[in-house]
């Protein structure tokens, strides 16, 4: 099954993630949530777009970046390192959660297909990476690995902190809401079917 991201947006995924420096794995449109400030529930971030998972040439490590594939084409608009201990989960086919350094965070797919194919790409990250990155221990060996906080990862994305904080609470299913778009515009084709997964009004961490 082709990918729901016109040619026009694979272009702009590899004009902004350029293989001369790094190696998509996986690529894939989504909505970013995030369990902060209320722990016990996702809040949508606001950001949108092609997540990539990228084994970056240079620095020898995986990261998330995601990529505005809207019109006004912002380039990466968050992004965030893959640490040693990190741990990613399929909630939902369509919902995967992961640590943030400040809070759980969740990737909304709109297709499923996708979905599937990025976690099981994620799964596969180190097998499929540069001969290099293989070689290399995660944060180049002495060198502490590169995490963004919440507010580092999100809204200043050059900002970065080398402690790292687990977020006191793991996430259940979250259950899949019809909801308008949320801000009352018109969205963009790619995010059409995604109102109709969006836990943004239903899913809660706690039972």
């Amino acid at each position: 099954m082709p990918s729901i991201l016109s040619d026009e947006d694979k272009d702009t995924v590899k004009r902004v993630v350029p293989k001369q420096s790094n190696k998509i794995q996986a690529v894939a449109v989504a909505r970013l949530y995030v369990a902060y400030p209320n722990q016990s529930k996702w809040t949508y971030t606001g950001l949108q777009g092609a997540i990539v998972l990228a084994n970056d040439l240079v620095g020898n490590t995986f990261w998330l970046k995601m990529v505005d594939i809207s019109p006004a084409s912002r380039g990466v608009i968050w992004d965030q390192e893959i640490f040693d201990s990190w741990s990613y989960n399929q909630d939902r086919t369509f919902f995967h959660t992961f640590e943030l350094e400040d809070c759980l965070a969740g990737l909304s797919f709109v297709d499923e297909r996708e979905a599937k194919q990025f976690k099981k790409k994620m799964d596969e990250r180190e097998k499929n990476a540069s001969r290099a990155t293989r070689a290399t221990p995660f944060g180049g060996g002495s060198q502490p690995v590169q995490k963004h906080g919440l507010l580092g990862g999100l809204f200043h994305r050059h900002s970065s902190t080398s402690s790292h904080a687990s977020p006191s609470v793991q996430p259940h299913h979250p259950h899949a809401a019809s909801v308008p778009s949320l801000n009352g515009s018109h969205l963009p084709s790619e995010f059409a079917m995604l109102d109709a997964f969006d836990p943004i009004k239903s899913s809660s961490l706690t039972s």
